[in-house]
């Protein structure tokens, strides 16, 4: 998550708002909150306290949450499931969007977190990954290696 950049002036007045006034799901009895959301280049835990707390007071809105671009560097992420209650847990999924071996390509992972006193977790649990057609195009231009 990269430096926000606010003032402390600025985070006061963040923290001021009442939450419940950004349209986030208000738990109710016998309900189940479910959300998703994109947090940009989730890697590294940086310090900025005033930004991982408010992070955190979004994120522990929801029983089930679903989080792109979980970056392969899993600090930050860490770092946000350690502010969450303990009733909080993580799964990750294998990495995406970068081939074994190609310099420059982000890889990232889906990252789920979930309330386990709200959500079972079962046995199974699949992965994203990149093109395997990669694979098999690598594994056909060297057929003759394979051939002895």
């Amino acid at each position: 998550m990269a430096s926000s950049g606010f003032t402390p002036d600025e985070w006061n007045r963040i923290n001021q708002l009442n939450p419940d006034d950004f349209g986030l799901p208000i738990r109710r009895n016998n309900t189940f909150v479910l959300g998703t959301f994109n947090l940009l280049k989730l890697g590294r835990a940086d310090d900025d306290r005033k930004q991982w707390d408010f992070l955190i007071s979004i994120c522990e809105r929801f029983d089930f949450l679903a989080v792109q671009e979980a970056m392969d560097r899993l600090d930050g992420l860490r770092r946000l499931v350690e502010g969450l209650p303990s009733t909080y847990r993580v799964l990750v999924s294998d990495t995406t969007g970068q081939f074994p071996g190609d310099p420059g390509a982000y890889a990232e992972r889906l990252a789920f977190l979930y309330r386990h006193d709200r959500v079972r977790r079962d046995e199974v649990a699949s992965d994203i990954t990149y093109d395997r057609s990669r694979v098999l195009q690598m594994l056909y231009e060297n057929r003759e290696k394979w051939d002895r």
